[in-house]
């Protein structure tokens, strides 16, 4: 378990709580485990973050981690205004769990906050490449040999299926310099080394995944919350449905 504070003193948060600053719960279990934020929704700024690394027992620990980064936020369950959450893509078992836990949430919150849903994997890319000052490709694999890139800008990014068995890897490995892996790919890796160039693994958890979704979901308050739940982003079928087809 991974947590910590960022931001002011705990007296001046509670300053800050006193003048109702708008605020959200952040939830991502797309990529690995779980990580979940407390963020101002008025300035994008990231107050808290707790981080279970693992995909083991990751749903069970979701109510846990919320306690504890309400916590560590100084913040009571009903002072939350919106709860935002990853919608993928990533692992579909991870999306359905992170959804159903935000869903849950704020029915069970007599405050009524609105929810609204972003790519945890955007987010973060979106991020890291603002902090590179250059435009970076993330890929994350989803199966031996599929998965999905991220390009990313400072300001956007466009999502793509990333299949090493339709005969067009080649293009990928021409994304840029600044190629990534979210979590170990070693056929892509392989791809990487025989064109001469390697791929770098990089973190997106918990830090830069949360903190682009803080700042993604200051721009989308309040327009683009809702009280309807929002819907998962599956790039290709799950491998149980790939067999049945």
């Amino acid at each position: 378990m991974i947590c910590r504070v960022f931001g002011s003193p705990w007296s001046r948060a509670l300053d800050v709580c006193s003048n109702h600053m708008k605020t959200v719960i952040l939830i991502d279990t797309s990529i690995q485990g779980a990580a979940l934020g407390v963020a101002d929704l008025e300035t994008g700024r990231l107050m808290a973050w707790v981080y279970h690394d693992t995909n083991m027992g990751a749903a069970q620990r979701l109510p846990e981690l919320l306690h504890q980064v309400l916590q560590k936020a100084q913040l009571p369950l009903s002072a939350i205004d919106a709860v935002a959450v990853s919608h993928g893509p990533g692992s579909f078992t991870g999306i359905k769990v992170g959804l159903a836990f935000a869903q849950g949430l704020v029915a069970g919150m007599q405050t009524q906050p609105r929810i609204w849903s972003c790519s945890g994997l955007g987010a973060g890319a979106v991020y890291i490449a603002r902090q590179m000052s250059q435009e970076v490709a993330i890929f994350l694999p989803q199966t031996k040999t599929k998965g999905c890139v991220v390009k990313a800008t400072a300001d956007d990014h466009d999502i793509e299926v990333a299949d090493l068995d339709d005969g067009a890897s080649d293009r990928l490995i021409l994304l840029g310099e600044s190629s990534f892996a979210a979590t170990p790919w070693p056929a892509l890796e392989a791809k990487f080394e025989a064109k001469g160039r390697k791929l770098v693994g990089i973190s997106l958890l918990p830090e830069p995944l949360l903190y682009g979704m803080a700042e993604q979901a200051r721009q989308a308050w309040p327009d683009q919350f809702k009280m309807t739940m929002p819907q998962a982003l599956y790039l290709r079928p799950s491998t149980v449905e790939e067999k049945l087809s």
